[in-house]
């Protein structure tokens, strides 16, 4: 499998207190406790983790931590979601209600 990962596409993020966020979506785990605002060993990236994503199913990332391994990193809600889901998925807009037309009062 880590060859696949090496394959997937490759973004460079913070890791913050809350863990590591794409596109509104926050996607942490304990593992990350020791480098939660910490900077990446990487030099030239300013500071940030190298984090490889599967387009086609968001509801985990891998980021590289100082080991060098992948180190896979759950979304925050994956439980929730029983099946892959895309970025284009998550960012496709619901429908929203018909709004009531304004009323202006008589003068």
């Amino acid at each position: 499998m880590r060859g696949y990962l090496e394959l997937l596409p490759v973004r460079w993020q913070a890791i913050t207190p809350a863990g590591i966020t794409i596109h509104h979506r926050t996607y942490d785990h304990d593992l990350l406790a020791p480098y939660r605002g910490q900077t990446s060993p990487v030099a030239g990236r300013g500071g940030k983790w190298e984090i490889h994503y599967n387009p086609h199913d968001v509801r985990q990332i891998w980021v590289r931590l100082p080991d060098g391994e992948l180190t896979e990193i759950p979304w925050i809600h994956r439980d929730h979601v029983h099946q892959p889901f895309n970025d284009h998925t998550w960012q496709h807009p619901r429908p929203r209600p018909p709004q009531q037309p304004r009323r202006h009062p008589a003068a």
